[in-house]
């Protein structure tokens, strides 16, 4: 049976280089790491999460908080309840009216 996704979950802390996913993944805990690469999928941080890592992914949707950078090859979506310190880089980029953001943007 295929995964569909992965999930960093409520209790887990990742503390690493890197996180690599080869499925969706969905963040609901907090993490520090580098990097958080998810080549051709989806990453999500939950509300009430935090993660500190430069994302790279295919399409991007933050509701927590995120310090770092973002990559995105499709979409970056920053809901009313994010909060970026970062810079982010995609061809199309949304933000709604109550998110926090402090950084550039730039259109790939």
């Amino acid at each position: 049976m295929a995964v569909d996704k992965n999930v960093i979950g409520g209790t887990l802390h990742v503390h690493s280089n890197q996180v690599v996913s080869d499925s969706d993944l969905v963040i609901d805990g907090d993490v520090v790491t580098d990097r958080i690469i998810c080549e051709g999928k989806s990453v999500t941080i939950s509300t009430n999460t935090e993660v500190k890592a430069d994302v790279q992914c295919a399409t991007f949707q933050l509701i927590g908080q995120l310090q770092g950078n973002v990559t995105a090859t499709e979409l970056i979506q920053l809901e009313d309840t994010a909060v970026l310190t970062g810079d982010i880089t995609a061809p199309k980029i949304q933000i709604a009216s109550k998110a926090r953001f402090q950084g550039r943007i730039s259109y790939s």
